[in-house]
């Protein structure tokens, strides 16, 4: 994830800064903008200037951004960490690493380079180097809860079912409104094909996030697997409801429906699917 600093200010800098925090990421790039004009050499303004743009998904300015931080001072590690951030998003995993390194060469104690670094090694299914990441992320800060959940889902793709539960607990133990990490706590017990904890999982997920679209269709699956096929339904519904383009729910839906013997709406459902696959 992409970082931006927080100084104190009392010009278009600091107003950059709360409009960030407030998701105006339009008006905060103007205010960075003309803090600049006042400071063309302030690093930091760039930085967080790319930090807007970033968000604002224009990532070709924002890279100009953290380059022109870079070129402003050297030994900056956030910018690196976003330039990272920013290659991550466009799935070019070897730059990511690449950056995130950087950023770790300058600010050894920087957990969170640790944990974004180590979020590329397991895009790229380098689930070793991801492990060894987010353990010295982990130990740099043991209450970061992302990493925990970050460090399940690597065992949860060995196949280490237990250990990935272990993970995500610790996850949702220190951040128990952590919505993903209780959807992944569901996924492992339904892939451990213990469908009554999945539920109370994959529950507390939607309890937390009710426009949780993932944890819907999954909720929905679990009903499935036990029968509970007018549940199965209705969950579906929603996880459709919320995410229309969601092909999977669309598909899970139609054997549902086909399970309670309603086949001209199951292959309706179907065929939505299939479009959906199609276009993607």
């Amino acid at each position: 994830m992409p970082v931006f600093a927080q100084t104190e200010a009392n010009d278009w800098y600091s107003q950059g800064t709360v409009l960030i925090m407030q998701g105006k990421y339009s008006e905060a790039s103007q205010a960075f903008d003309n803090k600049i004009v006042q400071d063309p050499k302030n690093a930091t303004a760039w930085n967080d200037k790319g930090f807007a743009l970033y968000s604002l998904g224009k990532y070709e300015d924002a890279l100009q951004s953290y380059n022109k931080a870079l070129e402003l001072n050297p030994q900056y590690a956030m910018p690196w960490n976003n330039k990272g951030a920013l290659f991550y998003r466009l799935g070019e995993y070897d730059e990511a690493v690449s950056a995130y390194n950087k950023a770790i060469e300058l600010d050894p104690q920087s957990f969170l380079a640790w944990n974004n670094k180590g979020m590329a090694f397991y895009s790229q299914g380098n689930y070793d180097e991801a492990l060894a990441a987010y353990s010295k992320s982990t130990e740099l800060n043991p209450q970061y809860a992302m990493t925990w959940n970050n460090k399940g889902l690597v065992f949860y793709s060995l196949g280490k079912f237990d250990d990935a539960l272990v993970m995500f607990n610790r996850s949702v133990e220190l951040d128990p409104q952590y919505a993903k990490a209780w959807n992944n706590i569901g996924w492992t017990y339904q892939s451990q094909r213990n469908y009554d904890e999945a539920i109370r999982a994959y529950s507390k997920a939607i309890e937390i996030n009710p426009q949780y679209s993932t944890a819907w269709n999954n909720i929905g699956v679990a009903y499935c697997s036990l029968g509970r096929y007018d549940k199965a339904v209705g969950a579906l519904n929603k996880s459709i409801e919320i995410n229309p383009k969601y092909a999977s729910a669309w598909s899970n839906k139609g054997e549902a429906l086909n399970a309670l013997g309603r086949t001209t709406e199951a292959e309706s459902a179907f065929s939505k699917a299939k479009e959906l696959e199609e276009k993607s």
